[in-house]
């Protein structure tokens, strides 16, 4: 089942920023399971200060918490907000 996540910058993120602390997060997991069990476990899109990430089981669950390991270092876990997206929540 799959799972969406909305992180909400408090500060100016740049989007480009986000896309390669998401493709960072990425490659570490692929080094671990390989590209395509990734491919098929995680997806993103990514704006100015904010990205939602869609993960599917435990291999999409990784690169959401690298993800979010990434954003803690470099952004701070109190200039971000992350919440799941409910399915009936327009993204």
């Amino acid at each position: 089942m799959a799972k969406i996540y909305r992180f909400t910058f408090k500060k100016k993120v740049k989007r480009e920023f986000i896309e390669l602390c998401v493709a960072i997060a990425v490659i570490a997991v692929e080094s671990l399971f390989g590209m395509p069990k990734v491919r098929l476990s995680a997806s993103y899109a990514a704006f100015e200060s904010r990205i939602v990430i869609e993960v599917v089981g435990k291999v999409g669950a990784y690169v959401l918490e690298v993800f979010m390991g990434l954003m803690n270092r470099f952004v701070g876990e109190r200039n971000y907000k992350v919440e799941e997206v409910k399915k009936n929540e327009s993204r």
